[in-house]
């Protein structure tokens, strides 16, 4: 359908603008994009991978059963990925521009600070009302599924680490340091595959899982952030950033934790 929509756009524009095409192949270019996009492309199925460690994890070790439990979780943050991927939409043309401007990372600073530091706060939002949501909705709507909402709440408050993070990438492919994230996502996904490994052999089930790729969650948090934001910011900031995003998760999880033991 997408393939069809373009060329049929493509051959409207040709039509009634008289434009025609010539393919002249520039090798030199053809290869200069090729060192950009294939690790770009490398880099965003290793990504997939971490995110998708804890499926594979359940289906191969568990069951299909728990496996179907679980896609609550998976729907919840989805959602909430949603806020941290429009910022990123949103914002990236504008740093690419102004870095094309001025061959200069401290030009587009205040871009990457401002909208983590806004996804920092605002995120926490999004997670507190898909904890509070969500159970009602399964309860009513799907309650063959109410197993899986105990991990749901365990996921959707360590996927605040990967929702904060979404500047990180932003950040890296401007400068063009994308290869040097696939080592260090390599690395995470190796992580995340032992500690799931480790909750499931010791019986700890779905919940288990969550709490795992949670973990693993923030230190991808920790690792990437740290890797990315050094290029824009001095050691203090660094360090206030972090400490923000980690006080906002704990001040969430303590609410959520002492609110959901008051309507127990």
């Amino acid at each position: 359908g997408i393939t069809g929509a373009t060329g049929l756009s493509a051959l409207m524009a040709f039509r009634l603008t008289g434009v025609r095409i010539r393919i002249d192949f520039d090798w030199r270019e053809i290869l200069r994009l090729l060192k950009i996009g294939l690790p770009m492309a490398a880099l965003s199925y290793v990504a997939i991978t971490f995110l998708s460690i804890d499926t594979i994890m359940i289906g191969k070790m568990i069951n299909y059963h728990a496996l179907g439990l679980y896609t609550i979780a998976l729907m919840s943050v989805q959602q909430i990925s949603t806020l941290g991927r429009f910022s990123h939409i949103i914002l990236f043309p504008h740093i690419q521009e102004k870095y094309g401007e001025t061959k200069s990372l401290a030009a587009s600073k205040a871009y990457f600070i401002r909208a983590t530091y806004a996804l920092i706060y605002l995120i926490p939002l999004v997670i507190a009302a898909a904890v509070f949501f969500v159970p009602a909705v399964v309860h009513y709507l799907l309650p063959k599924f109410t197993g899986g909402v105990p991990s749901m709440k365990i996921l959707v408050l360590g996927y605040y680490f990967i929702a904060v993070s979404e500047m990180t990438s932003s950040v890296l492919f401007t400068i063009n340091k994308q290869v040097s994230l696939i080592p260090v996502y390599l690395f995470l996904v190796l992580l995340a595959a032992v500690m799931n490994y480790f909750f499931i052999i010791h019986g700890a089930g779905i919940e288990g899982v969550a709490t795992a790729t949670s973990i693993a969650y923030f230190f991808f948090f920790v690792v990437v952030s740290s890797y990315a934001f050094r290029h824009i910011m001095n050691k203090s900031e660094l360090l206030m950033l972090l400490a923000a995003a980690c006080g906002s998760f704990a001040y969430l999880w303590l609410l959520v934790a002492s609110l959901d033991r008051w309507i127990r």
